[in-house]
Order: structure tokens, then C-alpha cells, then sequence
């Protein structure tokens, strides 16, 4: 039952044989996942999905948002970094940006791509920190799997 709801959250496209890919109909977000993982739950609006990692302590969540803060991705990354209580790592180009940080006993990792007037595309990785090692790989791997369209 677990592989056909996986099933139908994935996207058909070129992955790896140990991967899946999601794909959020709303606002086109997509990314690859690990073929372990499993759906916790998805928002009522439909923004996007929320995984965990078997074996894992923490979350992998991919989803879409508007940019209700204008400012292009430049503005968006501002306002984003408000919520997080600290932000230890900063990246970024023209068109994605990374967050990474701690919340308490937790660290967070979140890459955005967007477009000056589009949808802001989400994966963030949320993680107790005696499981940094763990989740560096994951991380690693699937983060830059991130897309969506602009328009």
C-alpha cells in the first residue's frame, strides 16, 4: 500500500533505480527522493509533501509557495531568513538559495529556487543534530534535485 501512495505522489522522469521523484501539482515543485522514504502528510492546500527516511530521525519536506513578500528571490531570502532562529550558512546564485542552521536541538536545511516573478520552490531537510552524519549524504545528494518553473 505504502509504494502505491508513493506511486502516486512520483513524477515519471530519469531517476536513479534507488529514487523517486515528486512532483507537486500546484505550483510544479519537484524533487528526487530516496526509494525509503516515506509520506507523513501533505498540507489541505495542497502546497506540498512531507517525508521521513527510514532509519532516520527527522523530515524532508518539498513544496511551493508564492512570494507574497515581492523583491524578486533577493527580497524572498530576506524575509525567509526571519523565521529561522539561526541561520550558520548562507549560498546561493541568480535563480536558488540555501538556509542551514539550528533551531534548538534541531538543524535545518532549505534550498529555494524561484524566479523574479514566480513560484518559490522548496526542499528542506529538518534533523536532530546527533544525526547531522547521517543526513550529510541525503542532503548531499537530493537537495540539488530541486525544481519548478517560473511562470
Amino acid at each position: 500500500m505504502l509504494r502505491v501512495l508513493i506511486a502516486i505522489l512520483c513524477l515519471g522522469g530519469p531517476t536513479l533505480a534507488d529514487e523517486l521523484r515528486y512532483a507537486n501539482s500546484r505550483f510544479g515543485t519537484s524533487a528526487s527522493l530516496p526509494m525509503d522514504v516515506a509520506p507523513l502528510q501533505a498540507p489541505e492546500n495542497g502546497d506540498g509533501y512531507h517525508f521521513s527516511r527510514s532509519g532516520l530521525e527527522g523530515t524532508i519536506s518539498i513544496y511551493g509557495s508564492h512570494n507574497i513578500w515581492g523583491g524578486g528571490l533577493a527580497g524572498y531570502r530576506k524575509e525567509l531568513s526571519k523565521s529561522f532562529e539561526t541561520i550558520t550558512y548562507k549560498a546561493g546564485k541568480k535563480d536558488w538559495f540555501v538556509l542551514s542552521g539550528h533551531e534548538g536541538e534541531s538543524i535545518f536545511y532549505v534550498r529555494v529556487r524561484g524566479c523574479a516573478n514566480g513560484p518559490m520552490h522548496h526542499i528542506h531537510f529538518q534533523f536532530p543534530r546527533e544525526e547531522k552524519s547521517k543526513w550529510d549524504a541525503v542532503i548531499a545528494t537530493y537537495a540539488k534535485t530541486l525544481d519548478g518553473p517560473c511562470e
